[in-house]
């Protein structure tokens, strides 16, 4: 364009062939910068629509991610929720197994010594029974019977004094 104007100022009358092929092709050069302008524009406005499409899709495709992302955290907390419940009752169901028989066993125990603390006093008691009824009972005389009552014989004889 610079080379144009250059050349249309060395000629100077209008009426030149050359001057008229200089202006037309000034036009011509005007006309194509515009259609290039144009087109870069419309390059550039395409640009921009296919730049935000793409950061849309982009933003999106992150915001579906993080969501992913938060529902995978629910869902592993669910599962740990539920898994330390099911964990939590088989540790008291094993607990309370462990405590019935432990009571069982202790019930025995005090069952038993109690069952031998009542038969042994039961088999002393079997055993003078026995003593009693097996035993010769010996006559007593009253001379060992005066001398076991002494105080309760002779009672009658302190009393009228």
């Amino acid at each position: 364009m610079s080379q144009i104007y250059r050349d249309m100022k060395t000629t100077n009358t209008r009426s030149h062939d050359k001057y008229l092929d200089l202006t037309r092709q000034e036009i011509e050069l005007g006309i194509k910068e515009k259609n290039l302008l144009e087109s870069i524009t419309k390059i550039d406005e395409e640009e921009q629509h296919l730049l935000n499409y793409e950061l849309t899709a982009a933003i999106n495709e992150s915001y579906e991610k993080e969501k992913m992302h938060v529902h995978f955290i629910k869902v592993l907390g669910l599962l740990g929720v539920i898994l330390s419940w099911f964990l939590t009752f088989l540790a008291a169901f094993a607990s309370h197994i462990y405590q019935q028989r432990r009571f069982y066993s202790l019930r025995e125990e005090m069952e038993s010594s109690l069952v031998d603390k009542l038969t042994e006093p039961m088999k002393t008691v079997k055993e003078m029974i026995e003593n009693l009824n097996g035993a010769k009972k010996e006559k007593e005389s009253w001379g060992s019977y005066l001398k076991r009552h002494t105080r309760w014989t002779y009672s009658w004889a302190f009393k009228s004094s």
